[in-house]
């Protein structure tokens, strides 16, 4: 018999990220699950849940943080050509996400979908169901914990350009101890580069896997739950590379092992953190 293929739930915003969500859900069958959308302008699912993605998507709200909204600096996108077969693969990403206006960096905030994120996260760290934050959902991670958020990171790329691109060009480095390198199996790697905010101060609790050799952190997770990560990056944009893979493949089989939550019945309005 097959096995039983856990239902992960992924959060979106109401508009736009469609790219994302049809990468991540061809990803998660690939990786022996099942996927279900949950966006703020949807009911609840009513099937319980058995893992968690915080997808990607915009700033959330710096009071969150106990921090005031700052004016947007202007960045610099650029894209890196590459030199081999993939180049095509991303090509097609590329224009799949201009061709349905998605921009992942410029978003304005969304507190409807905040509410939404906090009330759902609260009730996966009860049950201590998988987490899997990507972009906006690491950082949402953080803010969940009690840390804060560098709102532009533009200050740290002084000696080197910040590339925003959906081409694995930004090296980070992975730290040994971490759960997240015994996924990647990998002290050294590239990966994409789609956000603008960053954390600065550290959740309670939680460990920094990753960084980028400027500091800049580029995961997160933390050691007192069977599987709660966040990455900077969209590693659902990179599944020609098995390590990628085996962050989502990791997920599915933590979310096969875990209690399932149901979301809706709980309370009668999602509330914040």
């Amino acid at each position: 018999m097959p096995k039983h293929r856990p239902l992960i739930g992924v959060t979106s915003p109401s508009r736009s990220s469609l790219p994302s969500w049809y990468f991540i859900r061809i990803i998660i069958w690939w990786a022996g699950g099942r996927s279900v959308r949950i966006r703020p302008d949807s009911p609840l699912p009513k099937k319980n849940l058995d893992g968690l993605i915080l997808g990607g998507g915009a700033d959330i709200d710096p009071t969150r943080y106990k921090e005031k909204v700052l004016p947007a600096l202007q960045q610099v996108s650029k894209e890196v050509p590459s030199k081999n077969w993939r180049f095509f693969y991303f090509v097609f990403i590329w224009l799949f996400r201009k061709l349905l206006s998605l921009e992942f960096t410029t978003q304005k905030e969304d507190k409807q979908r905040d509410e939404l994120e906090f009330h759902i996260l609260r009730l996966a760290v009860e049950k201590q169901i998988p987490v899997l934050g990507i972009c906006r959902g690491a950082q949402l991670l953080n803010v969940f914990f009690g840390g804060s958020l560098y709102q532009e990171i533009a200050e740290f790329y002084t000696e080197q350009p910040y590339l925003n691109t959906v081409l694995p060009k930004s090296t980070i480095l992975v730290k040994t101890d971490s759960r997240l390198h015994s996924i990647l199996k990998k002290k050294l790697t590239r990966v994409n580069s789609l956000h603008h905010q960053s954390v600065k101060t550290l959740g309670q609790n939680l460990k920094i896997a990753a960084q980028e050799p400027n500091g800049v952190v580029e995961a997160i997770e933390h050691p007192d739950f069977p599987f709660l990560i966040g990455v900077q990056w969209h590693p659902e944009f990179l599944i020609p590379y098995r390590a990628q893979r085996r962050i989502f493949k990791e997920l599915v089989e933590a979310s096969r092992k875990s209690q399932s939550v149901c979301l809706v019945n709980v309370s009668d309005d999602p509330v914040s953190a």
